[in-house]
């Protein structure tokens, strides 16, 4: 999903070293080819982010209200599945005929196959894909536009080959060690269940964070005020995805269609030791809202709504979606922060294990 328009999902990773001033430069070294030119392998490289055929990077093709946009772009040869075996069961067919079978062998299927592909691979148009990326070097941040996990891992490996810098994903690995000089692992996990000990807790620190927000938006009316922000409210609902439990392991459960968070359904799920995996998730401050669906598994946030913003020529529209991220990171950063905070003390640790086992209990009378 585009970050010039419309919704997006996104990762947000922190620029970890300082950013070289000729980074459209390095990155520009790595641009991609000419599509005439493609071999078997898929060429993997960065292009402008205006498109993907663009493969110029510079000032005038790569940068939007002044942040560096570009794209990694794959590009590949590739027949297609029903074309492939369509092509395939016609050989086989002849030979069969020609040699008076009713079979053939794996052997001759496979060879069959690696020689329809041989001779329709040069005659196919390339197909490519792109992921784009934005550099905030004032914010030392990237913004890829993708929920995919390896596309993000593909994105920091090749930023970091072209740029020389690290860049890591903002996730509990990684914010953790930043806040606390401890990892992520050495915090204890809460159990969500009011007749389960914190011992018998099961899933993950992001799965707690995003269970905690549910509870929050419960207990304290779902509005909170962070830093130098305007107080602003947060919902939990639509689609509701739990996971984990001593009797279920991995498995998901998904709650869908009315209000969820209020269904026996969802009671059940955090009885039985489950926690939310996924949500849907509303914020607002003032008129801005941000609605979005949040990944626990990945920490990274999908189909999001911007807040609608001012009618602007599309270099100022572009601008503001930027501040409208911007302001995003900062309050669900400030958020997990606080959270990780509660957990890391002990004393206020045990009064949120108590808090949380109150509101399961109270929730189901």
């Amino acid at each position: 999903m585009p970050l010039e328009h419309g919704k997006i999902s996104f990762q947000i990773c922190r620029i970890v070293e300082e950013l070289p001033e000729n980074c459209l430069e390095l990155l520009s070294k790595h641009s991609g080819g000419s599509l005439n030119k493609l071999s078997e392998e898929p060429e993997i490289a960065w292009v402008s982010g205006r498109h993907l055929l663009e493969s110029r990077i510079d000032e005038e093709t790569a940068t939007r209200s002044g942040y560096p946009f570009v794209s990694l772009r794959k590009a590949e040869l590739k027949v297609p599945a029903s074309l492939l075996q369509a092509q395939c069961k016609m050989e086989e067919l002849a030979l069969m005929q020609a040699e008076d079978k009713d079979r053939i062998s794996r052997k001759e299927k496979k060879e069959i196959k690696d020689s329809v592909i041989e001779s329709l691979l040069p005659t196919m148009p390339p197909t490519i894909s792109g992921t784009q990326c934005l550099i905030d070097p004032t914010n030392a941040t990237l913004y890829i536009a993708s929920a995919s996990l390896n596309k993000i891992e593909t994105c920091l490996k090749k930023f970091k080959e072209a740029v020389g810098v690290e860049v890591v994903p903002l996730i509990p690995d990684t914010i953790v060690p930043d806040l606390l000089e401890i990892s992520a692992n050495s915090l204890p996990l809460l159990n969500f269940s009011s007749a389960r000990t914190e011992e018998s807790a099961s899933g993950d620190l992001a799965q707690d964070f995003l269970t905690w927000l549910w509870f929050f938006q419960e207990t304290h009316g779902g509005t909170i005020k962070v830093q130098d922000q305007e107080e602003f409210a947060i919902v939990v609902g639509d689609p509701l995805r739990f996971i984990g439990g001593e009797e279920s392991g991995s498995e998901e459960s998904v709650l869908k269609k009315g209000t969820p968070t209020l269904s026996p359904e969802a009671q059940a799920a955090l009885e039985a030791g489950k926690k939310l995996n996924k949500a849907g998730i509303i914020l607002a401050q003032g008129e801005d809202i941000w609605t979005f669906s949040f990944d626990a598994k990945n920490f990274c946030f999908a189909g999001m709504s911007l807040p609608d913003g001012e009618e602007l020529d599309p270099e100022s529209k572009f601008q503001e979606r930027v501040l409208f991220l911007r302001t995003f990171q900062k309050i669900i950063l400030s958020l997990f922060k606080s959270f990780i905070h509660k957990l890391h003390d002990p004393e206020k640790r045990k009064k949120l294990s108590e808090e949380i086992k109150k509101w399961t209990a109270e929730r189901s009378i």
